[in-house]
């Protein structure tokens, strides 16, 4: 499997419930490789892949959210960056109370891949409607900031009724969020991703040459 940051949390969770420490290892095996997308990696481009999906996928579902988190003060990619670790790395485990990231593993395991992401639009969608319930009349967050410490502290307070809540509009979610449709956009997205990484890795290059040359 090798070791990617976030597996402590899911391994911590598995152990709990499964006594055998090597029926857990291939438990964790199989979330890292078929269940969360892209896998698990050192160079974490399934996760920046995801990242991306996300945002186009928000753009879509949730378009008039996607236009308040333009108005923050960092792009809404990386806004999502802040928060989707939380989801597509540590598969929630450190993200909400122990007994609702049950109720979202049992969606995973028994739909795929596509869950994590309806799940994730559920929670934005669901943390808009309780923001809009609690605080009417309040303006949306400007700093990036407040954002992701509000919808991180929404999801670690979570109740029974907000777990609902995120699973019915999950739900609903999944009779037009297809598997299908999701992988259509995931193509585009890996290759932006895997561009990125190549970027990245010719800067480094590039700096530790002129270090090496000094």
């Amino acid at each position: 499997v090798g070791y990617s940051q976030g597996m402590n949390f899911i391994a911590g969770v598995l152990l709990i419930h499964i006594p055998s420490e090597e029926e857990a290892f291939y438990a964790l095996d199989a979330i890292v490789k078929d269940l969360i997308p892209g896998g698990l990696s050192r160079s974490l481009v399934g996760f920046r892949t995801s990242v991306l999906v996300l945002g186009d996928l928000v753009k879509t579902c949730l378009p008039q959210l996607w236009l308040e988190m333009e108005g923050l003060d960092a792009p809404a990619d990386e806004v999502l960056g802040l928060l989707c670790p939380h989801w597509f790395i540590s598969f929630f485990c450190n993200a909400f109370p122990l007994a609702l990231v049950f109720e979202f593993w049992d969606a995973v395991f028994l739909d795929g891949p596509a869950a994590l992401f309806q799940l994730a639009l559920a929670i934005l969608d669901s943390f808009e409607a309780k923001q809009q319930r609690d605080t009417a009349g309040a303006e949306f967050p400007g700093m990036a900031a407040d954002y992701v410490a509000q919808v991180l502290t929404f999801s670690r307070k979570a109740s029974a009724s907000d777990c609902e809540d995120i699973l019915a509009r999950r739900s609903a979610l999944a009779r037009t969020l297809t598997e299908d449709k999701i992988a259509a956009v995931w193509g585009p997205n890996e290759g932006r991703a895997l561009e990125e990484r190549r970027r990245e890795e010719e800067s480094r290059a590039v700096v530790t040459a002129l270090r090496r040359a000094e």
